[in-house]
């Protein structure tokens, strides 16, 4: 993180965890500050300019979603009725 960045607040060099029951550090919840919304998107808006075209059509919000199913599931299985013996 840049000395001069305007969200060097937001992330610490040194912070806190909460092992919360947990016996490895890895497991802890990191206890760092709660990004301000404003600043985040000021921030990114500053340096949009240094994007490509390709990357500016990424970021901008979508105008239809493609969803690929990779999994097929299982038919069920229609039970067979049993014929009554008379």
């Amino acid at each position: 993180m840049l000395k001069t960045s305007p969200l060097k607040e937001f992330f610490p060099l040194e912070f806190k965890i909460d092992l919360n029951g947990k016996k490895n550090q890895w497991e802890a919840i990191v206890q760092i500050p709660f990004i301000d919304e404003s600043k985040l998107i000021s921030a990114a808006n500053s340096q949009e300019f240094k994007l490509s075209p390709e990357e500016k059509e990424r970021n901008s919000s979508l105008s239809f979603l493609f969803i690929l199913s990779l999994f097929s599931f299982p038919k069920k299985k229609k039970k067979k009725k049993k014929k009554k013996k008379n």
